[in-house]
């Protein structure tokens, strides 16, 4: 079984440990970290939670930030590539084998500043670098998840052959009304008529009987980040039953969870083998072209 964190977060080296502690304190230091937000520790939590790839999603909170961001996504996903080839290739060597082509451990999405004055060429940036999507966050970045400019911004990325991740709901560093809502996300899904789209934290953290009302059975994505420990347990099952295993993917929201607890709480629910094997890596491995 292949299993594939949708959703982490990873930083610098040099600024991993203030922007953890900054973000932290920005939401009242309300969870338990896993992880200091580097690469290095994100990996070695993937080697001890057995997952095999996570997607990482970088927020763009300035126009000033946006090329640097994605070069540095780029370049993270590259570098864990190459030490992941080497390791294959010293094990291999060592065993008097061929070394067989091996993935990184880490694939790209990247982001976009969404006030930029030309977000179709910083799309196209993302695109030239390799990055598979774009991580939003309506709250960090201060947009209305379905207003029209930010409609244009969906479409041409997705007609660019993106995947769109957003933050979803409630945030703790942020106060309410939220700038997204699954009734927001369902004026997208319609306006936008396809293309991969997800809601992260199951639609809508702390929104869960709006996630049923308006998007269980809509063409939006799902990911369970920030999720077992805080959805109802038969609420979730309800929507990953009537919206389908199929559109439901395994994330964490690392470092601000624990990869490897989610993983057990998903593998102890009563659904089908096939189901829980697609939402933790088959989904993905299908949407990203894996």
């Amino acid at each position: 079984m292949t299993i594939i964190d949708i959703h982490t977060h990873v930083f610098p080296d040099d600024i991993a440990h203030g922007t953890i502690r900054m973000l932290s304190e920005k939401t009242g230091n309300k969870y338990e970290l896993a992880g200091d937000g580097t690469v290095s520790a994100l990996i070695a939590n993937m080697d001890a939670w057995g997952i095999d790839a996570s997607v990482i999603q970088p927020v763009v909170t300035k126009q000033s930030q946006t090329r640097k961001v994605n070069e540095w996504a780029a370049a993270a996903v590259a570098a864990a590539a190459a030490a992941q080839a080497a390791q294959a290739t010293a094990a291999t060597a060592a065993a008097g084998g061929a070394a067989p082509e091996m993935p990184g451990r880490l694939i790209g999405f990247g982001g976009i500043y969404p006030h930029s004055d030309d977000y179709k060429g910083d799309i196209d940036f993302a695109v030239g670098l390799g990055l598979r999507g774009l991580k939003f966050h309506a709250e960090y970045q201060n947009f209305i998840l379905d207003d029209k400019r930010m409609l244009e911004i969906y479409d041409y990325a997705l007609g660019k052959g993106l995947v769109l991740l957003h933050h979803a709901g409630f945030d703790p560093g942020s106060p309410p009304p939220f700038k997204s809502s699954p009734q927001m996300f369902a004026n997208v899904a319609k306006a936008m008529g396809g293309g991969t789209i997800i809601a992260a934290h199951l639609g809508g953290h702390d929104q869960w009987d709006d996630v049923e009302r308006y998007l269980v059975g809509s063409g939006i994505y799902l990911d369970t980040s920030m999720g077992f420990e805080f959805f109802p347990r038969e609420q979730f099952l309800r929507i990953a039953k009537a919206h389908g295993a199929d559109k439901i993917l395994f994330g964490s929201d690392a470092p601000w969870s624990n990869a490897g607890k989610e993983v057990a709480h998903l593998k102890s629910m009563p659904l089908s083998a096939e189901e829980i094997e697609a939402i933790l890596g088959g989904n993905a491995k299908r949407i990203l072209n894996l």
